[in-house]
C-alpha cells in the first residue's frame, strides 16, 4: 500500500472520522484489504468510517479497465490485481460492488456497519439510453443508485 494512509505511522486511534470516496474500486484486492484495516487503526474506537463506490446494478460483480478514447473492456481478476498495482499502466481498473460484497469486506477488515447509502441516480430521461447500452429493461435503472457507501465504525 502507498500513499497517505502509509505514512500516518504511529497514529493509531487518533481519527474521530475517515472518508473514502470512490478509491476502492481503482486499487488491488489486497491492497485494498490492508487500506481497509489501516484505516480501522487510525481510529478511535467510537471513529466513524464513511467508505463510497459505485454501484453497478446489472453487473454487481466483475472487473474491467477504462481506456480513455477507446472503452470499457471486461478484465479477469488477475489482470485487475496486477492494474491496480501500477495504476495509469494500461488503463484504469474498475472492480464492482454490490452492497453485500462491500458490507462483507468492510466487516472482515473488523468494521461494523451502522448504515448502506446510495446515492448519484441515474436521471429518468437517460435510463433508456443506458439500458440499451447494457441489453436490459429500463424499468430496472428506475430508482436505483449508481454509487454506494456505509456507514462504518470499528469492532471493538
Amino acid at each position: 500500500m502507498n500513499g497517505l494512509v502509509d505514512d500516518l505511522r504511529g497514529m493509531s486511534g487518533t481519527f474521530d472520522i475517515a472518508i473514502s470516496s470512490h478509491v476502492i474500486q481503482h486499487i488491488a484486492i489486497p491492497t485494498a484489504r490492508a487500506y481497509f484495516r489501516r484505516i480501522r487503526d487510525l481510529l478511535k474506537p467510537d471513529g466513524v468510517f464513511v467508505v463510497s463506490t459505485t454501484n453497478v446494478p446489472h453487473a454487481a460483480y466483475g472487473y474491467e479497465v477504462y481506456r480513455p478514447g477507446q472503452g470499457t473492456f471486461p478484465i479477469s481478476e488477475t489482470e485487475f490485481n496486477v492494474l491496480g498495482l501500477t495504476p495509469n499502466a494500461s488503463g484504469l481498473p474498475v472492480r464492482r460492488f454490490s452492497a453485500k460484497r462491500l458490507r462483507q469486506e468492510l466487516e472482515e477488515a473488523g468494521f461494523r456497519p451502522r448504515r448502506w447509502f446510495g446515492f448519484s441516480y441515474i436521471r429518468p430521461q437517460h435510463t433508456g439510453f443506458i439500458a440499451k447500452q447494457y441489453g436490459m429493461s429500463s424499468e430496472l435503472l428506475q430508482d436505483v443508485p449508481v454509487s454506494q457507501g456505509f456507514v462504518v465504525e470499528p469492532r471493538v
